[in-house]
């Protein structure tokens, strides 16, 4: 459990086929570490946002639906909230990026995402449709 929960998460949701989780999304705390909340905050400062995060499914279950269910309901409760959620993914993901895509998310912008020891790529910024 403690790869998928971390401090600062607010909610999180799964996705189930009979009695087995397949998948999971959380939303979390909009942090000045993470690159989609710093484009985000120098664009619309005023905003409020959460972030989606940890969005996975198994991989033998991918392509079920599962991941656009997880965030539909992610975004249900965004509207019922009046909170905007926004996420990045790396360049790399362009599985998850298409989805997005598909599923009506705003790209606004591509930052540059830092990890290991001085290994840089770009990171796909997202905002959730106001209305789905």
């Amino acid at each position: 459990m403690a790869t998928l929960w971390k401090d600062g998460l607010q909610r999180a949701w799964v996705a189930e086929q009979g009695n087995t989780i397949i998948g999971h999304v959380a939303i979390g705390n909009a942090t000045e570490g993470d690159p989609a909340v710093i484009l985000w905050r120098k664009l619309y400062p005023d905003e409020p946002i959460v972030v989606l995060e940890r969005l996975f499914v198994d991989p033998r279950h991918r392509g079920s639906g599962a991941a656009t269910g997880l965030i539909r309901a992610v975004e249900a409760w965004s509207r019922q909230e009046g909170i905007r959620l926004i996420l990045f993914a790396l360049s790399k993901d362009q599985v998850a990026i298409r989805l997005y895509g598909r599923l009506g998310w705003t790209r606004f912008g591509t930052v540059p995402f830092s990890y290991g020891e001085g290994q840089q790529m770009d990171a796909v910024c997202f905002c959730s449709p106001i209305s789905a």
